[in-house]
């Protein structure tokens, strides 16, 4: 209890000590004070109650310290309910005084008065539900590769061999006309050629070709030679045609011969031959015997002619003509007997 009563006495003194007023260089608040009139004492009932209160809080507060010393610490598990927190207001910076009498303090401290901390009730904030937004699963995208077809192995195009046929027949027409067709290479510039016309056609890309020679001028009875080639191949292809009817032959000179103008033989011979347009009928007249001949297709003509009945030494005349010739030839025979 002695040592209780020495703890009061020291705890009391610094409370004194404590609540003189000192000079703040820079206060916040200037303190009002009002000086009593000397010697006079009052009874103030509100100071006692606060003196008796700040007793009992002290001693309390000091059986609670040497408590709190001497037990083992324990785990305090804080409420969950709003705490209470005291606001302090601002505090103004106590300046040292002179030395004054207890009567002086007891005045000081009726002035100044510090107001009671209002009571600030802190709510504990309640955390608002955390809502985690929800993001569609994207999966990620691969860089997309160029799909690259495997290579075939590069096949050579085919061969194909250059051929020609007869087409259509049209051999008999007017003008002359004949067909053509074959197979080449697809592409191939293919030329029908001849001394009457010419065609030319490109193979299609399944190598298919065919044209139509056309030849206008070809007489009946002419033949005609047909040569076909083709731009990819060295090989030549070749047709004789032959224009139907009657050819008309070349005109050839009427010409005519003998060979001798006298005989010894028994009976009395001679030889005659000469030109004309083939197919051309020569006529070989005289008293004494007469003969005809035909040109062959080269135009040419010959003739041997007997004259049985010719007299000894004398001259008779031998006329010569032709049906696709113009003029007429005379040649003298002379009869001159048997050496």
């Amino acid at each position: 209890m002695i040592d209780f009563d020495s703890r009061l006495t020291a705890v009391l003194d610094d409370i004194a000590e404590s609540v003189r007023v000192r000079p703040d260089p820079d206060p916040v608040f200037l303190p009002a004070l009002t000086h009593a009139t000397e010697g006079v004492h009052r009874f103030r009932p509100s100071l006692a109650l606060v003196a008796a209160a700040g007793i009992l809080l002290l001693g309390g507060s000091a059986l609670a310290m040497e408590q709190l010393a001497s037990d083992p610490p324990s785990k305090v598990t804080p409420a969950a309910v709003p705490v209470t927190e005291a606001t302090d207001q601002p505090t103004t910076t106590a300046r040292p005084l002179p030395p004054t009498t207890m009567r002086q303090v007891e005045r000081e401290v009726e002035v100044v008065t510090t107001p009671a901390p209002v009571p600030v009730t802190t709510v504990a904030a309640v955390p608002e539900p955390t809502v985690t937004p929800t993001v569609p699963t994207i999966p990620p995208t691969q860089p997309t590769e160029p799909t690259i077809p495997p290579t075939q192995p590069t096949v050579p195009p085919a061969v194909i061999e250059f051929t020609a046929k007869l087409g259509a027949d049209g051999q008999a027409n007017t003008p002359m006309t004949q067909g053509f067709s074959g197979r080449a290479q697809p592409g191939s510039a293919i030329r029908v050629g001849s001394d009457w016309g010419v065609a030319e056609t490109v193979a299609d890309p399944n190598g298919n070709w065919a044209t139509t020679l056309v030849m206008p001028e070809v007489p009946p009875g002419t033949q005609v030679n047909v040569r076909i080639t083709s731009s990819t191949s060295d090989r030549v292809r070749e047709f004789t045609l032959l224009r139907p009817g009657e050819a008309t032959p070349p005109v050839v000179a009427f010409t005519a011969n003998a060979a001798q103008t006298t005989t010894d033989h028994t009976p009395p011979i001679n030889e005659y031959w000469g030109t004309s347009t083939a197919g051309a009928v020569i006529s070989i007249t005289s008293d004494y015997g007469n003969k005809q001949v035909e040109s062959n297709a080269e135009g040419k003509w010959s003739a041997r002619l007997e004259f049985p009945d010719a007299p000894l030494s004398v001259t008779f005349n031998v006329h010569i003509t032709s049906s696709k010739g113009e003029g007429a030839y005379d040649f003298p025979l002379t009869r001159v007997g048997p050496i």
